[in-house]
């Protein structure tokens, strides 16, 4: 680049991906340069760069051949500089770089000490996440640091160097070796702190009384209570999510600003510590096997969305007066037997039971605001009475039931789709008569014997009766206008003349109809564009005229 020198008025370099480029010579007259941008080139030296006139930005990221920043001592207009994924093992003596206030490092496997930032009281900013450090003491005298990021540096061990640091917001400390965050005691402005999956953790004693922390991320630690937050009256996030010491949620209690709890899979067996948290809106503890009720969830008026997926509770009565709860997921809670607790929950939007023992819904007859249920595979449920009333229902999916009929769920004029696959003990879809939604009905496996309950439901428009092995016929779908799939593979059908009318039909398939003979009856649907009809005794003479040149086979 010698042949730049001169140019006194330059102020911008851009040299990225100049692979043959080993040095940035030629620059030290151009004082007012403002930036160089040298990324995933060849240098392996940046000696000579003016210390001009203004400030000054340096790129030198995914530089491989670039072993230290040497170059960069002592310029006092450096404002920031990005070596991040380089070969630097060293960032020299950048102390004398007074006005340095952004480096970032992040990915340089073989730096292993940052002490040439000792000092730098402009430092705002320092990504050094994924280096070989062992510590950042010389981070002691940088009083000016907003965020510290140092996630990925397995080898670090303490935060020490952060302590009585006044302007830090923000620490981003994940999968590292530290034992203890006693360091941040006095980082009075701290707002954020992540120290997910350092294992090693046992406490959160540090933390204690940091009035302005919003949010505390300790996932995948050894955690074994949260007690040390109960000061932080400005917190409104935690996530402990998979900490298998942490038993209860004590410590929480109060605070008047938390909006979001995570503790899935941890080992908590009580949430009675989240009790007096007005401001409550998400809580998280699925998976949880040793929770077994949502007590200390009671009155919180903002809470919109529980999951307890798969976890040990036994009871929701916890729920009550939960008035601005949307969403409930209890699904797989095979020890939940009552829905006693969402009786009367007028914003419940969806609700989720499938795989609990609970034997009826009645319960949610009078959450008139429900859209979506899911009771699949309850094997204690055998009716569906209480549900007439939900006039906003869209979405109804109990599949591998017990129940044996259908109430009369044309009164949930917004249905859209009915899933009962799997009920072999339902014998017909009477029930569905004039549902006038657009629906999905899908009933595969399931033991209905005819089709009649769908008569008058002149919005379907997808019919799935796959493998119900007592259904002869397709009578009940007779010329619904809208419908334009119909699923019935393996099923028992031996005629389609049910489809007759049915003139948005596009798609059939018929798969492995073994008593079905003949389609001649569709000759009349012109939108008719796809059979399926493999393994069934039909010929291709006994086809509908636009489909005599189809190979269907009896394979």
């Amino acid at each position: 680049m010698g042949g730049l020198s001169g140019c006194v008025s330059l102020e911008v370099v851009d040299v990225n991906n100049c692979e043959n480029l080993g040095v940035l010579c030629g620059l030290s007259e151009s004082r007012n340069l403002r930036s160089v941008d040298a990324n995933n080139s060849g240098i392996w030296d940046i000696d000579g760069l003016p210390d001009g006139d203004g400030w000054l930005s340096v790129d030198v990221s995914n530089c491989k051949s670039l072993m230290n920043l040497d170059g960069l001592s002592g310029l006092k207009t450096l404002v920031s500089v990005d070596a991040s994924e380089s070969g630097i093992e060293s960032i020299g003596d950048l102390t004398g770089c007074v006005a340095l206030e952004d480096a970032n490092v992040f990915g340089c496997e073989e730096l292993s000490c940052i002490q040439g930032l000792s000092g730098l009281q402009n430092l705002k900013t320092l990504n050094a996440s994924h280096c070989a450090m062992t510590d950042i003491s010389a981070l002691s005298g940088c009083v000016a640091l907003k965020t510290v990021e140092v996630s990925g540096c397995e080898r670090l061990s303490s935060l020490d160097g952060l302590s009585g640091l006044k302007q830090l917001e923000v620490v981003e400390a994940s999968s590292t070796s530290i034992t203890d965050v006693r360091a941040l005691s006095g980082c009075a402005s701290l707002l954020y702190a992540n120290v997910s999956f350092c294992k090693g953790l046992t406490s959160l004693e540090g933390l204690s009384g940091l009035k302005h922390l919003v949010e505390v991320r300790a996932a995948y630690t050894g955690v074994t209570d949260i007690r040390a937050l109960s000061g932080c009256v400005a917190l409104k996030a935690i996530d402990a999510d998979s900490c298998k010491s942490l038993q209860t949620l004590d410590g929480l209690s109060g605070l008047k600003n938390l909006k979001t709890v995570k503790a899935e899979k941890s080992g908590i067996t009580n949430i009675r510590g989240l009790a007096g948290c007005l401001s409550l809106v998400e809580v998280d503890v699925s998976e949880c096997k040793a929770l077994e009720t949502l007590d200390g969830l009671s009155g919180l008026q903002s809470l919109k969305s529980i999951n307890a997926k798969n976890s040990g509770i036994k009871s929701i009565r916890g729920l009550t007066g939960c008035i601005a709860l949307t969403t409930l997921d209890v699904g797989e809670c095979e020890n939940l037997n009552s829905l006693d607790g969402v009786s009367g929950l007028p914003q419940l939007k969806k609700a989720i039971f499938s795989s609990t023992g609970i034997t009826s819904v009645t319960a949610l007859s009078t959450c008139v605001a429900l859209e979506v249920l899911v009771v699949s595979y309850c094997y204690g449920l055998s009716s569906l009475e209480g549900l007439t009333a939900l006039k906003k229902l869209k979405i109804l999916r109990a599949n591998g039931c017990k129940i044996k009929s259908l109430p009369a769920l044309a009164q949930c004029v917004a249905l859209e789709e009915l899933s009962v696959s799997k009920c072999q003990h339902l014998k017909s879809l009477d029930g569905s008569y004039g549902l006038q939604s657009q629906i999905i009905v899908m009933d595969e496996h399931s033991g209905v014997t005819n089709s009649g309950g769908l008569t008058g439901c002149l919005n379907l428009t997808k019919l799935n009766v796959s493998w119900c092995a007592n259904l002869d016929s397709l009578k009940g779908v007779a010329g619904l206008p809208k419908l334009t799939t119909v699923e019935a593979q393996y099923s028992g059908i031996s005629d389609v003349s049910g489809l007759v009318g049915c003139v948005a039909l596009e798609s059939l398939d018929v798969t492995y109809c073994r008593r079905l003979n003949s389609l001649k009856s569709l000759s009349d649907l012109p939108q008719l564009e796809t059979i399926y009809a493999r393994g069934t005794l039909i010929s291709s003479n006994e086809l509908p005229e636009a489909f005599q040149s189809l190979n269907v086979g009896h394979w």
